[in-house]
C-alpha cells in the first residue's frame, strides 16, 4: 500500500472509530489534513460529513438530515450525564477566555457543583458513586480526558455537541424536573 493510501486509510478509520484529537493523534491529524478532500468525498457517498475544527484541534463524523438510515447513533443520556455535560459546557465557556491552553477541572470541583445544584442526598456514598459513573460515561464519550494528576481536561469538541439548542432543551427539562419535585414536596 502506498504511503498516501495508508495515510488516507489511517485517518478514515480513526474517524469511523470516533473523535480524532490533534493532541492525542498527531500523525493521524496530519494525514487527515493532507487527505481532507478525498476523505470528505469518501464519507459523503454514504451520507456522512467530516467536521474538522482546526482551531479546537478535533474532527469527527456527523450525519446530516437525510432519508438514509442512521449510521451515527444517538444515545439517550441519563439525567446525571446530561447535567454533567451542561455543567462542563458552562465551565468551558467560563474558563476558555481566561485560560491559556487546556481547560482543566478537578473531580472535587465537579462533585461540589453537583452537590450545590442537586437536591440533598441522604446517602452521600451513593451520590458520589453516581457522579463517578457520570464522569466515566463522559470520559468514554470523549468530552473529558483523564489527566495523570487526577484532573480532567474538558475537550473543546464539547462545544460542538452541547450547543445553545442542546442547553435550551436541557433547561426546559430541568424546569419540568424542578416543578415535579416541588409538586412532590421534595
Amino acid at each position: 500500500m502506498e504511503e498516501k493510501e495508508s495515510g488516507f486509510s489511517l485517518a478514515a478509520i480513526a474517524l469511523i472509530k470516533g473523535i480524532v484529537y490533534r493532541s492525542d493523534q498527531p500523525i493521524v491529524w496530519e494525514h487527515l489534513n493532507q487527505n481532507i478532500s478525498a476523505i470528505e468525498s469518501y464519507f459523503e457517498k454514504i451520507g456522512l460529513e467530516v467536521y474538522l475544527d482546526d482551531e479546537g484541534g478535533y474532527a469527527y463524523l456527523k450525519q446530516g438530515e437525510s432519508d438514509l438510515p442512521k449510521l451515527v447513533r444517538r444515545q439517550s443520556l441519563s439525567f446525571k450525564v446530561s447535567f454533567l455535560l451542561a455543567l462542563l459546557r458552562g465551565e468551558f465557556a467560563r474558563r476558555e477566555d481566561e485560560t491559556e491552553g487546556d481547560v482543566v477541572i478537578t473531580k472535587e470541583e465537579i462533585v461540589d457543583r453537583f452537590m450545590l445544584t442537586l437536591p440533598e442526598h441522604n446517602d452521600e456514598a451513593k451520590a458520589l458513586k453516581e457522579i463517578d459513573g457520570a464522569i466515566s460515561k463522559v470520559v468514554e464519550m470523549g468530552f473529558l480526558k483523564r489527566l495523570s494528576d487526577g484532573g480532567y481536561k474538558i475537550q473543546p469538541v464539547l462545544k460542538s455537541f452541547v450547543d445553545a439548542n442542546w442547553l435550551a432543551e436541557f433547561d426546559k427539562k430541568m424546569a419540568e424536573y424542578e416543578k415535579l419535585m416541588q409538586e412532590k414536596g421534595l
